[in-house]
């Protein structure tokens, strides 16, 4: 439909009136060139608003890598307008990230070393790019922040696999929920606060008071306090008595 090149989906802007595609691949005919571009257009018609070319070789370079065997894989809108690049390449074992400006000019690229887990696998995942610029991620059962330069790396290491990851960026606070079955929060330096049993391991959100709602894979839904006191707790299982479950609609 677009000069029959591959249209993916990126992002919405400007609370919903901008619509981000990125656009790749070869014009039609003969002459037709290839390119990779991000088009940003108007929500309700669809017209151009404006579009940046992705030029891959000085991000692979500005992040050590020869263009010549790197792919951009994948790029996501962070805090301050500022585009996460992803890159993969023979070179390196795992994706390599490069932050850039809202123009596509690289700005900062990972220099810190990655703990490994199983196997020696470095792959990151639960990535959050806070205003600051720091980096917070998880590695199996390693929870990682990088400085606000990418540059150094701080870990804590929990006792089982994460599956989730919710940063409270206003209190300076992170909170991770592993396999093990339990809740883990964390300031900024990676200190421990505190460690909360949930019987198996959830999905995190902070609430805007800072309280912390959890959803346990047994369907268990909790809300935890600053010092980690369940506030309530409650069953989601459908198995209950049908007026008990009823009493919750």
């Amino acid at each position: 439909i677009l000069f029959s090149r591959q249209a993916t989906f990126v992002a919405a802007l400007d609370a919903g009136d901008t619509l981000v595609y990125r656009l790749t691949g070869k014009a039609p005919g003969l002459a037709g060139e290839s390119g990779d571009d991000l088009l940003f257009c108007d929500a309700l018609t669809g017209k151009e608003k404006r579009r940046v070319a992705v030029a891959l070789a000085p991000i692979a370079a500005f992040a050590g890598l020869s263009d010549a065997g790197a792919k951009l894989q994948s790029l996501e809108f962070v805090a301050g307008g500022s585009v996460l690049a992803t890159l993969t390449s023979r070179a390196a074992p795992e994706p390599v990230a490069v932050l850039l400006d809202g123009a596509l000019r690289p700005l900062l690229a990972e220099r810190f070393t990655v703990p490994t887990y199983l196997a020696g696998t470095q792959t990151k995942t639960q990535r959050r790019i806070l205003a600051d610029r720091r980096q917070v991620f998880t590695v199996g059962d390693t929870v990682c922040l990088a400085d606000a330069q990418w540059a150094g790396l701080a870990t804590a290491r929990t006792e089982n696999l994460i599956l989730s990851l919710a940063v409270d960026e206003a209190r300076q606070r992170l909170a991770v929920a592993n396999y093990s079955g339990h809740v883990e929060l964390f300031d900024f330096s990676l200190k421990r606060l505190w460690r909360a049993e949930v019987g198996s391991a959830a999905q995190l959100a902070f609430l805007p008071d800072g309280r912390l709602a959890v959803g346990t894979l047994r369907g268990q839904a909790l809300l935890l306090d600053a010092e980690g006191k369940a506030a309530w707790t409650a069953s989601l299982n459908r198995y209950a008595e049908p007026v008990v479950v009823e009493q919750r609609w």
